[in-house]
């Protein structure tokens, strides 16, 4: 109900769409206010890149290069190179060649440029994806268990239904007959599972990689069920290129998977480029095919117009001096996380495992990549609890509820190694045995 005062009109929660109550929404609120609340803690909580790869970017060097593939690849005239950085553009994007390429390079996958759409990060691809694929309430979007609040959140301001599918064992194995069962018992209420959201490499929040036996029964019981899997790629640069694990879209061969992912950490967040690529064929009622990309970008047009020509311009000429590989982009990144997430273990098992009063009560995952480690305590974890970390111990983590869809996860938290230097992450590790001594020992 709609009340004017003195101060105007008074809006009540009662007046907004439902979401906005959705504590999902406001996760990421509080961890920021609780870093700018107490700037001299050691913040173990963002899943940022690190800021020392942000100086040997040179935006200038690679918005002229890409510019010199258009002229001379593209053979452009420079009018019309101007137009295409300067002025509105394609809602699917423009620098949608050199990601094929890029995909074909690294994943061996073979796609029409028309088949992707380049997004305002990963997000608005995970937003697309959903808002297109989920027409109606009976239409549910499965997670993995944990999985990225960012998949959950969209889905809370579609207002979507979302079910925990599975959970994942520190083996990354995944129960399929879970899954099975539960798209059973939501065909008997005549529900149906029409999308599982998951990130098989190296995942936010547990840094954990899906088996290969369990990617390939995921994408046989999609076409069972008749499910669509949304596979965020976003960590996947941490594989080895010889040791490999094959992408669930690589391995599709009933084109089952929407496949999105950000160039947020191997290049810089800032630039806020995305992409999904969708190359399932859509029939329209004059039996016309064109794939669902073409449909994504529709609904893009109604959003974020197009993304930007200059970010993805810059995003570009990183790529191509790369030989238009992402892998090769990001080489040196994955390798100064993979030695802080190193430390950061390290660090556990020398405070945690030497202390005698925690090192058989408090445990944790042994990822080999990605930013996070999930621990876990003895005693639940609260939000009156992070703030009397960050207060008098002087450590910052984010907590795990957030992550999942049931309440399994009070005594988890997750820490993040890759916004660090080593020296901080030994003294945050020091600080949080400091915090999980205090409330053992009460």
């Amino acid at each position: 109900m709609q009340k004017t005062e003195a101060d105007g009109t008074i809006l009540s929660l009662d007046d907004l769409h439902s979401c906005v109550r959705d504590p999902i929404l406001h996760s990421i609120g509080f961890l920021n206010e609780i870093v700018d609340r107490y700037p001299n803690a050691i913040s173990l909580a963002p899943g940022a890149p690190n800021a020392i790869f942000f100086k040997d970017i040179d935006i200038y060097q690679d918005l002229e290069r890409y510019k010199s593939y258009l002229k001379i690849d593209k053979g452009f005239s420079e009018e019309r190179i101007d137009r295409i950085l300067y002025q509105y553009g394609s809602s699917s994007g423009q620098i949608n060649e050199i990601l094929s390429r890029a995909f074909s390079i690294d994943e061996g996958l073979i796609c029409d440029p028309n088949a992707i759409v380049v997004t305002v990060g990963c997000q608005e691809a995970i937003f697309l994806t959903l808002r297109a694929l989920c027409k109606q309430p009976s239409d549910i979007l499965g997670v993995i268990n944990p999985s990225f609040v960012g998949a959950m959140g969209a889905a809370s301001v579609l207002g979507l239904n979302v079910v925990g599918v599975s959970a994942l064992d520190d083996n990354g194995t995944i129960d399929i007959t879970r899954i099975r069962e539960i798209c059973r018992s939501l065909r008997s209420s005549d529900r149906k599972l029409k999308l599982v959201y998951i990130a098989p490499d190296f995942s936010n929040p547990t840094g954990i990689v899906i088996d290969f036996a369990s990617r390939k029964e995921l994408l046989q019981l999609a076409q069972e069920q008749d499910f669509f899997i949304l596979e965020d790629n976003t960590y996947r640069f941490f594989h080895d290129r010889e040791n490999i694990m094959p992408s669930l879209k690589a391995l599709d061969k009933d084109k089952r998977v929407i496949y999105v992912g950000t160039f947020a950490k191997i290049y810089f967040p800032g630039a806020r480029i995305g992409f999904v690529l969708a190359d399932q064929l859509v029939k329209a009622s004059n039996n016309q095919q064109e794939y669902l990309a073409c449909h994504l970008a529709a609904i893009k047009n109604m959003i974020t117009v197009n993304t930007s020509p200059i970010c993805q311009a810059i995003v570009a000429g990183s790529l191509l001096k790369a030989e238009g590989s992402s892998s090769r982009m990001s080489i040196t990144r994955r390798d100064f996380y993979r030695k802080n997430l190193k430390l950061l273990i390290l660090a556990l098992e020398k405070y945690f495992g030497d202390d005698p009063n925690l090192n058989k009560l408090v445990s944790w995952n042994v990822p080999t990549g990605g930013f996070f480690v999930i621990l876990r305590f003895p005693f639940d974890v609260t939000d009156e609890a992070l703030v009397i970390s960050a207060e008098k111990y002087g450590v910052i983590w984010t907590p795990m509820s957030s992550f999942y869809i049931d309440e399994t996860a009070k005594n988890k938290i997750r820490l993040s190694c890759s916004y660090l230097t080593p020296d901080q992450i030994d003294q945050g590790v020091r600080n949080l045995v400091e915090f999980a001594g205090s409330y053992i020992n009460k």
